[in-house]
C-alpha cells in the first residue's frame, strides 16, 4: 500500500524526537512492502543538521510551502479538491507541528 505522511521531520534528528520515531515506522513498513512517501517541509534549521537523505523503503519530498504542495499532486488550493485525478494513496497521515494543518489535513483527505 502506498502511505503518504505529512510529518515535522525525518531527515534530521536533531532538535526533536520526531524523525527517530518517524524513521523506525517507515522501516517497519517497508519490511511488509508498503511504500512511504513522507512530506517535509524545506526548513533552514533542519536543512543544516540532515543525517537521513533518504526514506527506507519510500520517498522523502521537501517542499517549500504548502501551495507548491497543493500544485504538485493537483489539488486546487482554494476548493480542495483534486483536479480529475483519483486518489493516489491508500492512505495519508498528518503529524503534530505542521504549520499549515488544517490544510495539511484536508490534503491528507484527498490524497486518499
Amino acid at each position: 500500500m502506498k502511505i503518504v505522511i505529512f510529518g515535522l521531520s525525518v531527515t534530521s534528528s536533531w532538535g526533536n524526537g520526531h524523525a527517530t520515531l518517524w524513521r523506525g515506522l517507515c522501516r517497519a513498513l517497508a519490511r511488509r512492502n508498503h511504500y512511504v512517501v513522507f512530506y517535509e517541509r524545506d526548513v533552514p534549521y533542519y536543512a543544516g543538521t540532515r543525517d537521513l537523505a533518504e526514506v527506507p523503503g519510500g520517498k522523502l519530498i521537501l517542499y517549500r510551502d504548502w501551495e507548491s504542495v497543493c500544485s504538485s499532486i493537483g489539488v486546487s488550493l482554494l476548493s480542495g479538491r483534486r483536479r480529475g485525478l483519483k486518489p493516489s494513496a491508500g492512505t495519508a497521515s498528518s503529524g503534530s507541528f505542521m504549520e499549515s494543518g488544517a490544510s495539511c489535513s484536508r490534503g491528507c483527505f484527498i490524497l486518499r
